[in-house]
């Protein structure tokens, strides 16, 4: 399952907090041998520390798009995510934030050098309309 960091947050979240109410009931009730709730808490401490993790890395994913975003805002057609290594949702994203990008770029760079070429009375650069959809066609 190629999950992203946000998923596996998620479940683990949910497997520290499960875990976490099991040994609370464990503990309250007083059953069973010492050691068994010293391995559940360990194993919540552990699975508790892997949602910290999982939580973390989708917060510099998220921070790294945010950074593209921005670029992209001030005009750096150049920016990218690159090296994507998410899966799921974030990958998703991720994906369809660089084709946005792409897209723009391609239509700014296709306007700009036809705008060049008629600002020289020059009439017969034609614009390149290959993979341009929607609006981007329709200017």
């Amino acid at each position: 399952m190629n999950s992203s960091s946000l998923s596996k947050a998620a479940w683990l979240t949910a497997a520290s907090a499960a875990l976490g109410i099991v040994v609370g009931v464990v503990g309250w009730l007083d059953v069973g041998p010492d050691w068994i709730t010293l391995l559940l808490s360990v194993g919540f401490v552990l699975l508790a520390s892997l949602s910290w993790s999982q939580q973390s890395r989708t917060r510099r994913v998220l921070s790294q798009a945010t950074d593209v975003c921005r670029a992209v805002e001030k005009g750096d057609f150049e920016a990218r995510y690159i090296d994507i290594r998410e899966g799921g949702e974030l990958r998703e994203l991720l994906l369809r934030l660089n084709g946005m990008i792409d897209r723009t770029d391609a239509f700014v760079r296709e306007s700009g050098a036809s705008m060049k070429a008629v600002s020289r009375n020059k009439y017969f650069r034609r614009i390149v309309e290959d993979g341009m959809e929607g609006s981007f066609l329709q200017s």
